[in-house]
C-alpha cells in the first residue's frame, strides 16, 4: 500500500509540474494570439469585406492562417527538438561506446540495437520513464524475478500464484518459473545468482517497478516509473554492468539441459513488431500536428470563398 501511495504522489507531482509549465507558456501565447486577432486581423478583414475585395481577403486569410500555424507549431516543435536532441546525445554517449546504434523510438524515446558478445541486443528507453534491456538467447522457457515487497508479488499472492521457495543467494527475490526444476538448476550456479543480484540492485535506484525475466528467446531487465520528479542520465558503469549480467544469464541458461516446459516467444515484443508500432505512431503524430491544421485552414478558406460568392 505504501508503494502504491508513493507512486500516486510522484505521478501527481509530475502532472502538476507539467501542467504549471504548460500554463506558464501557453497562457501568454494565447493572450498574444487573441490580442492580434481582435486588434489587427479581424479589423483588417472587416475593411476588406466592406470594400468588396474578396480575392485579397482570401489571400490574407490563407496567408495569415499559414503564418499563424507555422508560428504556433515552430516554437513548441523547435523546443521539443532541442530537448530531444540533447537527450539523444546524452544517451548516445552511454550506449554508442558499447557498440550499439541509436534511433528515435515512439517520438520521445530511443532504441539502441547491436550485438553484445555476439548476441542481438535491444535497449528501449521511452516515456514512463521506462527502460528495457533485451538480450537474445536460445532458451525457450520463462522465469521472472521481483523484489519480495513489490506490488506484482502482492498481486500474485492475491491470485493464489506463489513463487519458488527462497533460493540460496536470492532470498530477497520472488522467483516465478514455468519449469521449476530447470530454474533451480540454472540458479544454483553462483555466477548466475550474482548476475541476478546485479540486475536487481545496481543503478536505477529511481525505479519503482524493477523486474528481471527470462522470456522465450531473450533475457529482459525492465525498469518502470520513478520515485523522483526528474530522472538523471543512466551511468555508463551501470549500463555496462547490466549488459554483462544479462550476457552471463543468457550463457548460463544455454549451457543447462533443455527445459522440459517451454513456451513460444512473444511476437508483440519482437523488434519487428516494435518498429511497426514506432512507424505508425510517428505517422499518426505527423498527421495530427501538420496535416489536420492544414485541412482546417483549407476548409476555412473554402467556406469563406463560398460565403463571398453569395
Amino acid at each position: 500500500m505504501r508503494e502504491i501511495s508513493g507512486l500516486f504522489v510522484e505521478h501527481t507531482k509530475r502532472r502538476l509540474l507539467v501542467g504549471c509549465l504548460s500554463t506558464l507558456v501557453g497562457v501568454p501565447v494565447m493572450c498574444c494570439c487573441l490580442f492580434g486577432l481582435f486588434n489587427f486581423v479581424l479589423p483588417f478583414m472587416d475593411n476588406l469585406a466592406r470594400r468588396g475585395d474578396g480575392n485579397t481577403a482570401a489571400i490574407v486569410l490563407v496567408g495569415g492562417g499559414v503564418v499563424a500555424l507555422v508560428v504556433l507549431l515552430a516554437v513548441p516543435v523547435g523546443v521539443m527538438l532541442v530537448i530531444l536532441n540533447q537527450r539523444a546525445r546524452g544517451l548516445d554517449a552511454i550506449f554508442t561506446p558499447l557498440g550499439l546504434r541509436g534511433a528515435m523510438y515512439l517520438v520521445f524515446g530511443r532504441h539502441y540495437q547491436g550485438q553484445i558478445a555476439g548476441r542481438e541486443a535491444d535497449i528501449y528507453i521511452f516515456r514512463g520513464p521506462t527502460i528495457e534491456l533485451r538480450l537474445k538467447t536460445g532458451v525457450l522457457t520463462r522465469t521472472q524475478f521481483f523484489h519480495r515487497d513489490s506490488i506484482p508479488v502482492g498481486v500474485s499472492g492475491a491470485l493464489n500464484k506463489h513463487p519458488l521457495t527462497p533460493l540460496p543467494g536470492l532470498e530477497n527475490y520472488a522467483v516465478y518459473a514455468l519449469d521449476e526444476a530447470w530454474t533451480r538448476g540454472w540458479l544454483a550456479a553462483e555466477q548466475t545468482a550474482q548476475a541476478v543480484q546485479t540486475l536487481m540492485t545496481v543503478g536505477a535506484e529511481w525505479a519503482i517497478f524493477r523486474s528481471l525475466e527470462l522470456q522465450p528467446g531473450e533475457v529482459v531487465l525492465h525498469l518502470y516509473r520513478s520515485r523522483r520528479l526528474l530522472v538523471s542520465s543512466i551511468p555508463l558503469e551501470a549500463a555496462r554492468a547490466w549488459l554483462e549480467a544479462l550476457e552471463t544469464l543468457a550463457q548460463s541458461a544455454e549451457v543447462q539441459p533443455a527445459p522440459g516446459v517451454t513456451a513460444a516467444p512473444f511476437q508483440a515484443a519482437s523488434r519487428q513488431s516494435r518498429e511497426r508500432i514506432n512507424k505508425i505512431q510517428t505517422y499518426a503524430i505527423a498527421f495530427i500536428v501538420f496535416v489536420m491544421p492544414l485541412c482546417f485552414i483549407a476548409i476555412g478558406v473554402l467556406v469563406f470563398l463560398l460565403a463571398s460568392l453569395n
